[in-house]
């Protein structure tokens, strides 16, 4: 399977990483990622060019890190400083580097050209550190393809279906829209004039019984999210309720699994540590007990390929922001390989 190269992916959280090395498989590609002595965060290719051992199991000599077979060292360039054993140290016996950058709480890692990386091009995740927000961050092992990942995400009709704690007893009127700018295409799925369900009730047991729901997913290629839900009162302006802002950002480990990087961005009940660990509890079940296990299902009746469009499944009409997400992917990979391929008909049901 082809991967957009020339795009910002979630590395990690900040707090994840340090001055121990650590795996992450982006891409297909094994990374170490750690920290030099100033706290800047490094990415390198994890095997060692010599014999292929994994340089995360090694220790970090400075700001280098030294292979744990033969005692090899790399700097941050991906350039070996020291070979132990003598001789030479040729062009060739050097490792991947991968530009990174962090902002927001957040490493991005940049997985093609490096003369192409633009940090202009990092998605906006400042509601991670806004003075009127409170974030909490968590991690999520997907056992299925990141584009099984994207389309859940913009389809959140199955929020009723297969979140329990999300349900309302009595639901409302329900909305939908998508709007498509560029590479970026937004969801919208609103619920209005509904109960409120146990887990909103949880979240906000002040609020009243009756309650609008406005959900906005925005999508941008290939696979962050930023996701602004307000609750509000029956038929009261939004800024009388509450606001969430969440970072869904997926980044793919192999074809058939994922990296699931959320965090979710708060403005009431941000001094309430009893009620953020609840709140967590709450999301992570959410993603991984329901979402994940779903995703991992359908993966595993796909079998082995990750291409869902190559089994021809049938498409509703509430698949349109999916769909529109996955043709524009298609798109950006062929570009990137100088391909022509024919986009695939889709009919929607």
């Amino acid at each position: 399977m082809a991967f957009l190269k020339d795009s910002w992916y979630c590395a990690g959280w900040s707090h994840e990483i340090s001055r121990k090395p650590l795996l992450r498989t982006i891409l297909g590609k094994p990374i170490v990622l750690y920290r030099k002595e100033d706290g800047t965060a490094v990415a390198l290719s994890d095997t060692c060019p010599h014999r292929f051992a994994p340089l995360h199991l090694g220790e970090l000599r400075g700001d280098a890190i030294e292979c744990p077979y033969h005692g090899l060292q790399f700097r941050e360039s991906g350039v070996c400083i020291l070979n132990p054993h003598g001789g030479p140290i040729t062009a060739a016996l050097k490792v991947d580097a991968f530009p990174i950058v962090e902002r927001d709480l957040t490493l991005w890692i940049w997985m093609g050209r490096a003369d192409a990386a633009d940090a202009a091009l990092i998605p906006d995740c400042s509601h991670h550190v806004a003075p009127d927000f409170k974030a909490l961050f968590t991690y999520i092992a997907v056992g299925g393809n990141y584009e099984l990942v994207n389309d859940n995400l913009l389809d959140l009709t199955h929020v009723r279906f297969l979140h329990k704690s999300f349900q309302a007893p009595n639901a409302g009127v329900f909305e939908y829209d998508l709007i498509q700018k560029g590479r970026t295409v937004t969801s919208i799925y609103n619920m209005l004039d509904t109960e409120k369900s146990s887990m909103l009730q949880m979240m906000w047991p002040q609020g009243p019984e009756r309650v609008d729901l406005y959900n906005d997913m925005q999508w941008n290629a290939p696979s962050n999210f930023r996701h602004i839900n307000r609750n509000t009162g029956r038929g009261q302006p939004v800024d009388q309720g509450i606001t969430g802002i969440t970072s869904h950002l997926i980044t793919p480990e192999t074809e058939t699994t994922s990296h699931y990087f959320l965090a979710y961005a708060r403005n009431w009940r941000r001094e309430e540590d009893a009620f953020e660990e609840a709140l967590q509890a709450g999301l992570e079940n959410a993603v991984r007990g329901d979402d994940e296990w779903m995703i991992a299902h359908v993966q595993n009746r796909m079998g082995p390929t990750s291409d869902l469009m190559s089994l021809h499944p049938v498409i509703l009409q509430t698949d349109s922001a999916a769909v529109r997400a996955r043709r524009i992917l298609a798109k950006l990979i062929r570009e990137e390989r100088g391909g022509n391929a024919a986009e695939k008909a889709v009919t929607v049901a």
